[in-house]
């Protein structure tokens, strides 16, 4: 998908998720739907007898047909562009409708962006500052109702390193206080817990879960003695955008 810096943006042509039908909160089939257009027609999806209404939800990228309706989902293994989870939640159609189904997908993950500032550390020790984040790296995803749950556990993982003075991590959400950063600068490793940051930020924004679909911008200040918050702020990271018109039922 072509994102814009906001996260939101189009799938291309050639982009492949999967679409999930379910009726009655009950898993029915689950196709692979190829952008721009993959046409479907009520008489193959194979309803049950007396179907009025059925859900339509996406998933990208695709998941394999077979595998069951929910599966775990670890942001820690996956590569590339699958860490950036995006689905789509379930939206009614009435049997037989032939108008154009909207899909609004999302981004299922976190996004945690840190910046660190220091008076005490020159310009190069924060460009070669290695922050490792640990805390949770496993959710169950639901492909019927096009959602994901909370952490599976809170059993912490240590996910890759990242170098710089400005990361991000793309996080499975839970609660803060499951989330540390290790931070290794100039010869020392200092540990930050996000359990230290304020309930809320100073818009008002509760920030005591790192929430599906947003960005916590976190401002570090690093001292030789120890590390405090220069600011917090959360933004809506945006939507992958809407899939209008493309999926024709007849």
């Amino acid at each position: 998908p072509q994102l814009g810096a906001d996260g939101s943006g189009t799938f291309g042509n050639g982009d492949v998720f999967s679409l999930t039908l379910s009726a009655g909160g009950e898993y029915v089939s689950m196709t692979d739907y190829t952008m721009p257009s993959t046409s479907l027609y009520w008489e193959d999806l194979k309803l049950p007898e007396g179907t009025t209404d059925v859900s339509f939800s996406g998933c990208y990228p695709k998941y394999e047909e077979g595998l069951g309706h929910t599966f775990v989902f670890n942001v820690n293994l996956a590569e590339g562009e699958e860490k950036d989870l995006l689905l789509a939640p379930a939206v009614d159609v009435k049997v037989g409708n032939t108008a154009p189904v909207q899909l609004p997908f999302y981004h299922a993950m976190h996004k945690l962006e840190v910046k660190y500032k220091s008076t005490d550390y020159s310009e190069d020790e924060l460009k070669a500052i290695e922050t490792t984040l640990s805390g949770a790296a496993e959710c169950t995803v639901d492909l019927i109702t096009g959602s994901i749950s909370d952490a599976v556990s809170t059993v912490r993982e240590d996910y890759s390193p990242q170098t710089g003075k400005e990361i991000s991590v793309l996080v499975v959400p839970q609660e803060k206080s499951n989330v540390s950063l290790q931070i290794k600068i100039g010869g020392e490793t200092k540990i930050y817990n996000l359990a230290g940051l304020p309930q809320e930020t100073a818009e008002g924004q509760d920030i005591s879960r790192l929430e599906g679909g947003k960005k916590l911008v976190i401002e570090l200040n690093i001292s030789k003695s120890g590390i405090t918050i220069g600011g917090v702020t959360i933004q809506g990271w945006g939507t992958q955008g809407n899939v209008s018109g493309d999926i024709t039922i007849g």
